[in-house]
């Protein structure tokens, strides 16, 4: 009697394992499918939203690596569009996202959070590597010629 009770309480904990499973696997899949409607119609980086779940799965996925978050404000970003009208911003957006998107790979997301500001989530080596990575983002940004 006492074994039949026992293997009753192990079917009932493996059916209970197996539907939580099933649940998390159905709420990771919808996350999944949703990531796409997360990114932002101007740039087609990740919004705010999406890029933080992103960068949390590729830092759970690799936790022998090291990662760090680049966030860049572009200062004054508000004037290019009331000098120089939305449309100008708006191509000055997308060229910057399109910096961003070259360093998106295995071990990197980008996303476009709000308005002005772009985040870059990547695997480093060393801190110099962190440097030369927001250098070279707004050496290009600071080259860029407003029509």
């Amino acid at each position: 009697m006492e074994h039949t009770r026992d293997n009753q309480q192990k079917k009932i904990t493996a059916s209970k394992v197996e539907r939580d499973e099933l649940y998390l696997y159905s709420l990771k899949k919808m996350a999944d499918n949703n990531i796409n409607s997360n990114e932002s119609p101007l740039t087609g980086l990740y919004g705010i939203k999406a890029f933080f779940y992103q960068s949390n799965e590729l830092m759970k996925k690799n936790p022998d690596k090291r990662f760090a978050v680049i966030r860049m404000d572009i200062y004054h970003f508000k004037t290019v569009n009331e000098f120089c009208g939305r449309q100008e911003g708006d191509k000055l957006l997308k060229y910057i996202s399109e910096l961003f998107q070259r360093y998106i790979g295995e071990y990197a997301v980008a996303g476009h959070l709000r308005a002005d500001i772009f985040t870059l989530c990547t695997k480093f080596e060393d801190e110099q590597q962190l440097i030369d990575i927001s250098k070279d983002i707004k050496k290009e940004i600071d080259s860029y010629e407003i029509s």
